[in-house]
């Protein structure tokens, strides 16, 4: 029903998208195992190139899911990771921010394993400071998409 849902988005989003005429980014995230996640998306512009790379390719053969097998032929699968993105910005924030002493203990404890751990890392810079963002893989996202019409 779902998945029903959101194709029914993405071939109204694709009507009004064609009838512009110009480039755009439309895909179906559909999140596995973590399906309420999942979102039709949407960009025009500059953002484009923001939303074709933003996940990184699997890198081996998947064979193909429950969900994405209830969806329409039309609809074209790329399987990705679904990463948990955590900021070492975020989570170096002073005792006195949280909501309780338990909440900074548990955010200083996520800290110390995200550091010891073997995820992914990545430097980004926010706001001229250098940030630190440790990617958790916690299942795939398929990335769906028909084929334009001309």
């Amino acid at each position: 029903m779902i998945i029903q849902g959101l194709e029914t988005i993405y071939d109204n989003w694709m009507l009004q998208l064609d009838a512009i005429g110009e480039p755009y980014y439309l895909k179906i995230w559909l999140y596995e195992p973590r399906l309420s996640k999942s979102q039709v998306v949407c960009a025009i512009g500059d953002k484009i190139t923001y939303y074709d790379n933003m996940f990184d390719d699997i890198g081996f053969v998947v064979r193909a899911s429950d969900f994405t097998n209830k969806a329409s032929r039309q609809l074209r699968w790329k399987c990705s990771v679904d990463y948990q993105v955590h900021s070492q910005e975020d989570l170096l924030e002073p005792a006195g921010s949280y909501a309780s002493i338990d909440d900074y203990i548990h955010t200083q404890r996520l800290l110390r394993k995200l550091r010891k751990g073997d995820f992914r890392v990545k430097q980004i810079k926010t706001d001229g400071d250098l940030d630190t963002l440790y990617l958790v893989p916690q299942g795939v996202v398929w990335l769906g998409e028909k084929t334009r019409r001309l």
